[in-house]
């Protein structure tokens, strides 16, 4: 079911940029809501994924995309790190709004303490990974 909602969604931003695109005829306001539209569709879309450029710390910025730590706002996308066995793993009480497995990517929680991530979304298991 989770993915047939991803399809809607890409669906219904397709269609808004395709009649966007169709009021194109002259001018430059169309064009720079043609661009703002692409911007914010993109971000969006891509959210932050991990890269576990320096360690397994969620709470390190240089280990995702865009160089922030996730909050409770942000759509997340755990993915093979960069770094071999950097592997995200959750130590203490981690937010996101959504979060996507893709490729062989997973995370772990720390074996002391409480720790959890609390997703204010969707789940969205699209990983090759039995771990």
């Amino acid at each position: 079911m989770k993915n047939n909602k991803q399809n809607a969604f890409k669906s219904a931003e397709g269609t808004r940029v395709i009649k966007l695109l169709k009021t194109l005829r002259g001018g430059v306001k169309p064009l720079i809501a043609l661009v703002i539209g692409m911007v914010l569709i993109g971000n969006f879309a891509l959210g932050q994924t991990w890269e576990g450029n320096i360690d397994t710390d969620w709470n390190v910025s240089d280990n995702w995309s865009n160089n922030q730590v996730p909050d409770l706002n942000d759509d997340i996308v755990i993915n093979d790190p960069i770094v071999p066995g950097n592997y995200l793993e959750i130590s203490g009480t981690e937010q996101c709004k959504s979060i996507t497995f893709i490729n062989d990517g997973y995370l772990s929680f720390g074996s002391t303490g409480t720790n959890k991530l609390e997703i204010y979304g969707d789940l969205i298991n699209n990983s090759n990974s039995s771990n």
